[in-house]
């Protein structure tokens, strides 16, 4: 059996765009059972080359069925809209079951190109090319991992801080009791 790889898609303004890709209503009978809000891919490759300068990362190129993200995909194109991938890598073990054990994650990622293919005797499917401004890989089962920050100006951007969440307000209920017993010592109460 062939290695399986999911994608997470989320948007800067539509949000989760995987959510529901992996449903019967989104692909059919090909639905991914436990990964409803993921997009199964068909394809993916990558590439990076040596320069004079440096490194150049000439972007990531996936597969993927036609499915609910399609329409979404567009709309991130024409918008030019900020995206944050996360791919998920499944292999057989050796015990047979399916383990995640590798994962790429993009920030600052821009759709460059959307190729769309129907064939009467082929699957519908559509290739995305995007760039991105942050990759990092990393191999789950052999802990080996790489990061790159290609535009470090786009930091506070792509890494935005957690929101500072303040502490709910609690009312408290303070009661006062003081007691004469009649012997000169007098005692308080407190709940």
């Amino acid at each position: 059996m062939s290695n399986v790889i999911y994608l997470t898609l989320t948007g800067e303004r539509q949000g989760e765009i995987s959510a529901g890709c992996g449903t019967e209503k989104s692909i059919g009978n090909r639905f991914q059972y436990r990964h409803e809000n993921e997009i199964l891919l068909y394809q993916l490759s990558s590439s990076s080359v040596s320069t004079a300068g440096g490194v150049h990362h000439q972007g990531l190129r996936f597969t993927k069925p036609t499915d609910k993200s399609s329409p979404l995909l567009t709309t991130a194109i024409n918008e030019n809209e900020k995206l944050r991938l996360s791919f998920d890598y499944y292999r057989t073990n050796r015990f047979g079951r399916q383990e995640k054990y590798y994962h790429i994650e993009l920030r600052g990622a821009s759709i460059q190109g959307i190729t769309s293919s129907h064939n009467k005797d082929r699957l519908d499917t559509e290739s995305i090319t995007v760039s991105y401004e942050y990759i990092r890989s990393k191999h789950l089962i052999a802990n080996t991992e790489f990061s790159n920050l290609l535009l470090p100006d786009a930091y506070n951007q792509l890494f935005p801080p957690d929101e500072i969440k303040k502490p709910e307000k609690r009312n408290i209920t303070l009661t006062l009791g003081v007691f004469f017993d009649g012997t000169g010592n007098n005692a308080v109460n407190t709940q």
